[in-house]
């Protein structure tokens, strides 16, 4: 179904994803469920939690993420969204249900090998220093719009971003459908500012 509607009649979500994050995960392959029902287009972009925390003690955990996200802005780059989905997918899932580390060369070439490309974007990107600083521009400009973590969604044309939704499980099907309806819903609401429980 998601490559028939007509693009007037497609609904369109951005996500900014870290792989280090493992509620990002389950939120992203919450869109990709909605995906299979709906005519959605999602649209991926990086906000590395290192950068958001990089005033705070934590910022140093957050390092390890720093060549994982040098290879999915290559891969974006380069091989374009529907490849950068991909990377991303396979990493994060690798790393949080697989309990494979982040920061391990073989971790990243596997996820690059199982989205069909080349282990060439890894050593480049292992080259490529001077991509830190580009996606730290890259990360200041996210921030600027309102992001302060990940996952944070863009929805339709707004520029306003909103954290989450953070879900403990990934819902399929007629549930994925219900919390889309909801969180667009709420999201439309100009006045609506946040939504939590206790944990």
């Amino acid at each position: 179904m998601e490559g028939d509607s007509p693009a007037r009649f497609r609904e369109r979500v951005r996500i900014l994803v870290d792989p280090i994050c493992p509620w990002t995960l389950r939120t992203a392959m919450w869109l990709v469920e909605v995906r299979r029902s709906l005519p959605l287009d999602i649209e991926w972009g990086l906000l590395s939690l290192e950068y958001v925390n990089r005033e705070r003690p934590e910022a140093n955990r957050f390092g390890k993420n720093r060549l994982a996200m040098r290879v999915l802005s290559l891969v974006s780059e380069r091989k374009g969204m529907s490849s950068l989905e991909k990377v991303y997918l396979a990493l994060a899932r690798m790393v949080h249900e697989e309990g494979m580390d982040l920061e391990s060369e073989d971790t990243l070439l596997q996820a690059l090998l199982a989205s069909g490309l080349e282990g060439l974007l890894l050593e480049e990107a292992k080259k490529g220093v001077h991509l830190d600083q580009e996606l730290w521009q890259l990360y200041a400009s996210h921030c600027a719009s309102g992001a302060f973590g990940v996952p944070t969604l863009y929805l339709g044309s707004s520029q306003r971003p909103f954290y989450g939704p953070v879900i403990d499980r990934v819902p399929e099907g007629h549930d994925a459908l219900a919390l889309w309806e909801h969180v667009r819903g709420l999201v439309a609401l100009d006045f609506f500012y946040e939504l939590k429980r206790a944990r």
